[in-house]
């Protein structure tokens, strides 16, 4: 007990000693003339307009990708399975709202976790001629629709990533309008790295979404396995980009600190 006292009284000793050669060292440093405060003012706030209006530029032009790439994506996202028999008229129930049956094919909008599937495979009763080859085909629409090719991969990280960084956008403006309304002014000369490297952020975010939408670890975000989920949680992990980083800090600190 004693030694862990001691411990924390020598840490606390050691930073006071930074935090005094810190200010020493302000103390060495020439102070500006009100002129030259002026400037510098002018200066980064030329800076923070220019980061700002690139920012703005690019959320313009990402809006008008978006919807292009959304219907590709969801276009891509649909798996059909065509079929010989009439499966619908065996069906005992209503089907999910993904899932479509007609006389020749059998279609899904999004991925089907193997409890769906088990739910699928009991509309049709097991005493039943058919049952044997519609669960052959229940099985392969399950397969096919959780199987992305590399392009179709592609695809969705950059949809993904533009919804990441939308979400960036919309808590860059709300912060920086924030800062200058209520609190007088932001010091970008502090503050510009932030600003300017949060969309790159985006990109490892991004990536980890879609694969965390599929991993049973992080099954409670991703309840419906939709494409529409995956956009608002990115969306929602840019604009909250700062508490999604806790979060997995904090996730990574539980699994790992042990060790």
């Amino acid at each position: 007990m004693y030694e862990e006292i001691c411990k924390k009284l020598q840490d606390l000793s050691n930073s006071s000693k930074t935090l005094c050669d810190v200010l020493k060292a302000k103390d060495k440093e020439p102070e500006l003339t009100d002129e030259e405060k002026k400037k510098e003012k002018k200066k980064w706030s030329r800076a923070s307009k220019w980061i700002l209006g690139i920012s703005i530029a690019l959320g313009i032009l990402i809006s008008f990708i978006v919807p292009n790439m959304y219907g590709k994506v969801f276009k891509n996202g649909q798996k059909t399975i065509e079929i010989k028999e009439d499966y619908y008229s065996a069906i005992q129930g209503n089907l999910p709202p993904s899932i479509l049956i007609t006389e020749k094919a059998i279609s899904t909008r999004k991925s089907i976790s193997y409890e769906e599937q088990v739910i699928l495979s009991s509309l049709v009763d097991k005493d039943d001629p058919l049952y044997a080859n519609y669960q052959k085909v229940v099985n392969q629409l399950a397969y096919e629709s959780n199987n992305m090719t590399i392009p179709e991969m592609g695809l969705l990280f950059l949809l993904t990533l533009c919804f990441v960084y939308l979400g960036c956008l919309a808590r860059t403006l709300f912060d920086y309008i924030g800062w200058t309304c209520y609190k007088d002014g932001q010091d970008m000369k502090k503050w510009w790295p932030w600003y300017v490297f949060r969309p790159a952020i985006g990109v490892p975010i991004a990536a980890f979404i879609i694969v965390a939408s599929r991993c049973a670890m992080f099954s409670t975000l991703f309840t419906s396995r939709d494409l529409n989920t995956y956009l608002v949680i990115s969306f929602l992990a840019g604009f909250a980009m700062m508490e999604f980083l806790s979060l997995l800090r904090s996730v990574s600190k539980g699994l790992f600190d042990k060790f």
